[in-house]
């Protein structure tokens, strides 16, 4: 997506396997390791993970949806967060940080017509609908 290469991992012992470190040896990758029980030595992914987690809980009870649209949901939030601006990158959305640059770029279209101009084409309708509403 970026371009750019990894040349860190650090894993809690999840993936301490010989694929796992030839992977990361043709790949150039430096794999460390973690110390056993110690979340907080990784507290901005621990972080994240709880806030998605708990906006799954939100999306799934205020749709009124089953455990089994977990997934989706995740995927909703990660999606939304990364388009919300942060204190973390001031001036910009989280994705314009990972990118580099304005996502979807290759999307946008100049034109002088307003928004409530009835020549505009409507948007095409997505691939897969959502339940959640922002």
């Amino acid at each position: 997506m970026t371009g750019r290469k990894i040349r860190k991992l650090w894993t809690d012992r999840a993936f301490d396997s010989h694929a796992w470190e030839e992977y990361c040896q043709e790949h150039n990758i430096l794999h460390e390791f973690t110390a056993p029980y110690s979340s907080a030595q990784n507290g901005l992914a621990e972080r994240a993970i709880r806030t998605t987690m708990d906006d799954v809980c939100t999306l799934l009870r205020d749709a009124g949806l089953g455990h089994s649209f977990w997934a989706e949901a995740a995927a909703y939030s990660a999606d939304t967060r990364n388009v919300v601006p942060s204190r973390r990158h001031p001036g910009q959305i989280p994705l314009e940080a990972f990118v580099r640059g304005t996502p979807y770029a290759s999307d946008a279209r100049l034109s002088s017509a307003s928004a409530s101009d009835s020549r505009l084409p409507s948007a095409p309708a997505p691939a897969t609908s959502s339940p959640f509403r922002l």
